[in-house]
């Protein structure tokens, strides 16, 4: 299974825990076939490059200032490494020469800086393949959630949200489920906007105004083209999410729809610090990444975590098996 890797940032801890997890896993998952699309002498100074095995495929991103690169300053040279890495790793998949992508953190504003117009990683995917249809999840052992929206001011998510765009996403979260997870019956949540979900339109009226049509619109949908799933909703957040608490049994859900950021990060990251995962529902290609940034407060220090991006990597190459026509 050839996995594409984007070095993310240079300045940040990408390159860092690209090479930790290439020493994590090199041997303990011979079946995976790294192909780093970075700057070896950015790797070289930053994250010791020279520990990574040779049999570890190497696409050179070339750029003439490459050493003015430093740990935690972001500028127009990381941005353009970043860029031009995430483009060359993306070229692989779509050209089949790998298998699937994954993507180490980038930088918004550095990426600006290079020319990317893209508000970041999904945005600039479904563009590149055609789609316009895509959720952004986040993954992890027990918990799966999907925003709706995501780096925007709290004031502005109930203007954010339509029914359109709720449908789209339960839609596309339980087509997601079915086809990349392998499950037969998604069984998927709405969580509620308002406290209580609005309690009968005291604290708020997007539950019966959005919300509630949303499902049903999702679920005619979902029923017109033969597939069977469980959507539940609009349920308040504040219980909703017991249903994943660490226990013996099972949860009884496989994703939660949520109606802003940190509605949905806060359980996932609660739930699974170093274990959650960036994946696009909806492309035509399988994309995972970390679920956390570039970490400039780190950067260089050798204490950035690579539980993010190994997880990354490993559900990758299960969500690329059946593609490939091999389902673990």
């Amino acid at each position: 299974m050839r996995i594409a890797i984007s070095m993310g940032d240079p300045a940040g801890i990408g390159p860092e825990v690209v090479v930790k997890s290439i020493a994590a896993l090199h041997a303990s998952s011979p079946d995976v076939r790294w192909q780093i699309h970075g700057n070896r002498d950015v790797f070289a100074r930053l994250a010791g490059a020279s520990t990574i095995p040779p049999t570890v495929e190497w696409v050179e991103i070339p750029h003439p200032r490459s050493a003015e690169v430093r740990w935690g300053a972001p500028d127009a040279v990381a941005g353009k490494l970043q860029v031009d890495s995430l483009a060359s790793a993306l070229d692989t998949v779509l050209e089949g020469r790998a298998d699937a992508l994954c993507t180490a953190p980038i930088t918004k504003a550095a990426a600006r800086l290079a020319g990317f117009p893209f508000p970041g990683h999904t945005e600039y995917l479904a563009d590149r393949c055609g789609v316009r249809r895509f959720v952004m999840m986040l993954a992890g052992p027990r918990l799966r959630v999907v925003p709706l929206t995501g780096h925007i001011a709290l004031r502005s998510v109930a203007a954010s949200i339509s029914t359109d765009s709720v449908a789209t996403a339960l839609a596309v979260t339980v087509l997601g489920l079915r086809d990349d997870f392998g499950l037969s019956r998604p069984r998927v949540a709405l969580a509620a906007l308002n406290p209580h979900a609005g309690e009968a339109g005291m604290m708020g009226d997007e539950e019966s105004r959005i919300l509630e049509p949303a499902l049903r619109r999702a679920a005619d949908e979902l029923a017109a083209a033969g597939v069977d799933a469980e959507l539940r909703g609009p349920l308040p957040a504040d219980g909703l999410f017991a249903h994943f608490a660490p226990a013996a049994e099972p949860p009884r859900l496989d994703a939660v729809v949520c109606c802003y950021h940190d509605q949905a990060l806060i359980p996932l990251k609660l739930l699974h610090r170093d274990e959650g995962v960036n994946v696009t529902l909806g492309l035509p290609i399988v994309r995972t990444s970390v679920d956390h940034g570039t970490a400039f407060d780190i950067a260089g220090r050798g204490e950035a975590d690579p539980g993010s991006l190994i997880e990354a990597v490993l559900l990758a190459a299960r969500l690329a098996a059946p593609r490939d026509g091999d389902r673990p």
